[in-house]
């Protein structure tokens, strides 16, 4: 009699788990944004970039903490896209290097021109065209935003177009739509299994002239949640000419990988929390200001890790 049982067991829990299993990949989610006229969404980052130059065999570590707060609230909502309007609610920003530190908190009563230059950022409105699918189709309103910066922060007339330059690298339109791609996932056009892959190509300009292919998977579904990682491997253009910052020329050539995982909400499509973690290597090439044929080359590799909370009112 014992046999006989354990077959059965051994049925029922082979049975059990195809059934799992079949149950599993026959779950098919349809990732798309919700977009409704009204709806705010609030974003909160947490992060640190460590950047470390090779200077003569001599290395030398840059740190940058940023946490900041932006608030997206949907306006106008058209077939497949939307638009919204968003604002920098809040900024704080830790830069140090070497015996240097710039400490920026626009919630701070400090007016040192660093703190001028970020308070004039906040609370500004711009506009950002987003798909269903998750891609950013533009954004614009942030020229007005850097003129005021440079008026609030008091610059000299000699130093506002490089200034002005050096923002619009770090923090204009193309940089924004590279970070916010990092954070909202591109979804497909078909529905996706639980174990299912999906794959997309992101070009982005700015500081960094870059590609990044991305590998999502949807590693765990169901009505309540769904869980995404995503695999990218990243390339910059280095024969794309940047501002390297104080009016200083040059190229950026680095490679590696950015890795994330998310969590979705089924209902909305939208992301309720992602942790990034990104490493790079490569080098910084300086156009050497006393031979313009003259290059500087800089070995330099790039560790940055990054929080984001959503909250949907």
């Amino acid at each position: 009699m014992k046999p006989f049982i354990f077959i059965v067991a051994l049925t029922l829990i082979s049975f059990s788990s195809a059934f799992a299993q079949l149950s599993n990949s026959s779950s098919e989610f349809d990732l798309k944004y919700q977009f409704t006229t009204g709806d705010q969404f609030q974003v909160k980052q947490h992060s640190q970039e460590d950047s470390y130059l090779d200077l003569d065999g001599v290395e030398q570590r840059t740190t940058n903490q940023l946490d900041d707060t932006m608030l997206l609230t949907v306006t106008n909502v058209n077939a497949a896209q939307a638009t919204l309007e968003a604002t920098f609610k809040q900024i704080s920003l830790l830069s140090s290097s070497q015996d240097q530190s710039v400490s920026v908190n626009t919630n701070s009563d400090a007016k040192d021109v660093y703190n001028r230059l970020f308070k004039a950022m906040t609370g500004k409105k711009f506009t950002i065209i987003m798909q269903s699918n998750g891609i950013i189709s533009s954004i614009s309103g942030l020229n007005s935003i850097f003129d005021a910066m440079i008026g609030n922060a008091g610059v000299e007339a000699k130093d506002r177009e490089t200034l002005k330059k050096f923002l619009e690298s770090q923090f204009g339109p193309e940089a924004l739509k590279g970070s916010l791609a990092l954070i909202l996932p591109y979804y497909p056009n078909t529905p996706v299994q639980v174990n299912g892959t999906w794959t997309n190509r992101l070009y982005t300009n700015g500081f960094y002239n870059a590609h990044t292919d991305n590998y999502w998977k949807l590693t765990y579904g169901d009505k309540y949640s769904i869980n995404l990682t995503n695999k990218a491997l990243f390339s910059t253009d280095s024969t794309q000419e940047v501002d390297m910052g104080g009016g200083q020329k040059g190229y950026v050539d680095l490679t590696g990988k950015v890795q994330g995982q998310y969590m979705i909400d089924p209902s909305s499509g939208w992301p309720t929390m992602c942790i990034t973690h990104t490493e790079l290597k490569g080098d910084y090439i300086y156009i050497n200001p006393k031979n313009g044929k003259g290059k500087i080359q800089v070995p330099v590799r790039v560790v940055k890790d990054a929080s984001y909370q959503f909250k949907h009112f």
